[in-house]
């Protein structure tokens, strides 16, 4: 078993395109790192509440999902952290006064203002798919892991960062106006340490 490996996939982008879903090579890939028995893990910025069947089906031992908030090992749950409702409250307002628009991201369901439907095309699917885990935005109660920002002022998110910095890990998109905040310290490369080290796997 020294040839044993455990094995991290990104979801969008990797393994699964909108509009496309998994190609069959991805499919037959996995299959076949599980024929030579080795670990499948799916390494997501996307929260629980949005892997759809389609994802969840593909061959896997484990997930790290919200980019790093929450770490699955089979059954066993390693993580699962939340923003708080305080911080949630003294951030989303601000960002919206600033012309952002917020998704509110947890394990069990997406919240959202009804405008953030002209800019995340995964609160569509929902609305058409799952309703049950899309619901209107409630600062004070909603249980949230992450935050996905469309951003329409650049600038004045800009001048935010600082400020949002020091509560928040911030993942700019390359390819558009949006960024991800997660808990400070949390991220997709701390969710693979603390799984690797539950498996007692060395980095190396």
């Amino acid at each position: 078993m020294s040839d044993k490996k455990i094995v991290f996939f990104d979801i969008d982008g990797t393994l699964y395109e909108f509009d496309k879903g998994v190609p069959d090579s991805a499919v037959e890939g996995l299959k076949r790192l599980k024929e030579n028995g080795h670990i499948i893990i799916l390494c997501t910025g996307r929260p629980v509440s949005s892997l759809f069947p389609e994802i969840l089906c593909l061959p896997h031992d484990g997930v790290i999902s919200g980019a790093g908030t929450r770490v699955e090992f089979g059954d066993k749950v390693l993580r699962n952290e939340l923003l708080s409702n305080e911080l949630l409250m003294q951030t989303v307002p601000r960002m919206e006064k600033n012309g952002c628009t917020a998704v509110l991201e947890g394990p069990e369901y997406l919240s959202c203002r009804m405008d953030a439907f002209d800019y995340f095309r995964i609160l569509l699917r929902l609305r058409d798919d799952y309703p049950e885990r899309l619901k209107e935005m409630d600062l004070m109660t909603d249980r949230t892991c992450k935050i996905t920002v469309a951003i329409k002022d650049m600038e004045a998110f800009e001048r935010m960062i600082p400020e949002l910095s020091r509560a928040f890990e911030l993942a700019r998109y390359e390819d558009g106006p949006y960024t991800e905040m997660m808990p400070k310290n949390i991220s997709k490369a701390d969710g693979i340490r603390i799984l690797l080290e539950e498996l007692e796997i060395p980095l190396k």
